[in-house]
């Protein structure tokens, strides 16, 4: 198995005494190694009672499990390359990820290992952690995937042959089962190929169509159970069975509207909260309990209920709130960075983590060789118990509990 060494330190245990309180600990913090860094495609964690942080970078797929590094006696930590094993023959582009997260524990999650050519996919096989090969698709149709968190969607992204992403173009989504089978196709016309995700249950299928809206597309029939008419700019789900989506429109940028089963309940208005911003940030929780929206600066929280916030949260002039992300009990982790930088630029960052009325925890600093406009990317794991944060040059995790 290949090894590459990082860096780590182990950060001090931090209590931070708030009303209510709460507990952000064993924490660390890991250097990307140098051959990695700015190759990272993705990080996320794999589900399971001892997850494990997966890298998606170029060179294959990394991991590092969440408990070694916090060994004192490990004197350095190292992080292995898990896909594509050394000892295979066939040589692999890329590692498709389940998305929008890994639910399995990692020796179980399926992982697609995809080999292109003339700018479409070749071959799509899907192996778990172990290596077990679990289904093989070779269909030269599609320039993309998207693989359930499950595993047991898959749906091609076919260009009718162009082969090139190119912006209003039709596109075919190809449904197939875990076993290869093709259960039905959707044609759309989205904004971009890449505006289509499945719900973090794995049961439903999102599209956002820039002529017919966002719709929802039941993955074990490709019927259509809801759309959304209008140009979506972006938007988050929850699970299917609540199925609730919170969505914001080009033509309305400070409103923030969130429909249940593709009926409207309903919209925020940040105009009517003095929030004199446009929204940049969304997240919903996987039990559509909790939503949070943000501004540059602004973050407001609510619940499914009603569009009144429950809690709001401000950060420093200097600052801009870059991602966002909300457990299944209404925990919110902020992520923000130096503001008016350009990417040539060094910065710093703080994050903060938040209860549900938007009091503010605990909150960190990180530093950034270069800025980006959406880092440090945040993401709690499913139990809400984990935080991963990532930037360009390295990953911290927390765990935070609830008294």
């Amino acid at each position: 198995m290949f090894i590459l060494a990082g860096d780590l330190f182990i950060a001090s245990k931090t209590l931070v005494h708030a009303d209510p309180p709460a507990i952000v600990s064993q924490a660390w913090n890991f250097v990307i190694p140098q051959e990695l860094k700015y190759r990272t495609r993705e990080v996320t964690f794999a589900g399971g009672n001892s997850p494990k942080i997966l890298l998606n970078t170029q060179e294959g797929l990394y991991g590092i499990d969440e408990q070694s590094n916090l060994n004192p006696d490990i004197p350095s930590p190292t992080i292995k390359l898990l896909l594509p094993s050394p000892d295979e023959f066939v040589s692999w582009d890329a590692v498709l990820l389940p998305s929008p997260v890994v639910a399995s524990p990692y020796i179980d999650a399926p992982f697609g290992l995809i080999v292109h050519g003339d700018h479409v996919i070749r071959r799509l096989q899907i192996v778990n952690g172990a290596g077990k090969v679990q289904m093989k698709l070779e269909d030269s149709r599609h320039l993309s995937y998207r693989l359930s968190p499950d595993g047991k969607s898959i749906v091609g992204v076919d260009s009718r042959g162009k082969h090139i992403g190119q912006s209003g173009q039709r596109f075919t989504y190809r449904f197939f089962s875990d076993r290869g089978q093709v259960i039905g196709e959707v044609t759309a016309r989205p904004g971009t190929w890449d505006q289509a995700f499945h719900t973090p249950d794995s049961k439903g299928f999102l599209i956002n169509d820039r002529i017919e809206g966002l719709s929802f597309y039941e993955t074990s029939t490709t019927a259509r159970r809801w759309s959304i008419p209008g140009k979506t700019k972006f938007f988050s789900s929850s699970d299917s069975v609540v199925d609730r989506t919170i969505v914001v429109m080009f033509d309305s940028n400070r409103h923030a509207s969130l429909y249940e089963k593709g009926k409207l309940s309903w919209t925020l208005d940040l105009e009517k909260q003095e929030v004199h911003e446009n929204i940049r940030n969304i997240a919903i929780s996987a039990n559509g309990e909790f939503i949070a929206v943000s501004g540059n600066r602004t973050l407001l929280l609510l619940s499914a209920t009603n569009s009144n916030p429950v809690g709001r949260f401000q950060v420093a002039e200097n600052l801009t709130i870059n991602s966002v992300s909300v457990s299944a009990k209404g925990m919110v982790i902020l992520g923000t960075q130096q503001a008016h930088l350009s990417g040539n630029d060094s910065a710093f960052g703080k994050v903060f983590v938040l209860n549900r009325t938007g009091t503010s925890l605990h909150q960190e600093n990180t530093h950034h060789e270069r800025s980006n406009a959406w880092t440090p990317t945040v993401q709690f794991d499913q139990s809400g118990q984990l935080v991963l944060i990532q930037t360009r040059e390295s990953l911290h995790l927390r765990r935070v509990n609830e008294p």
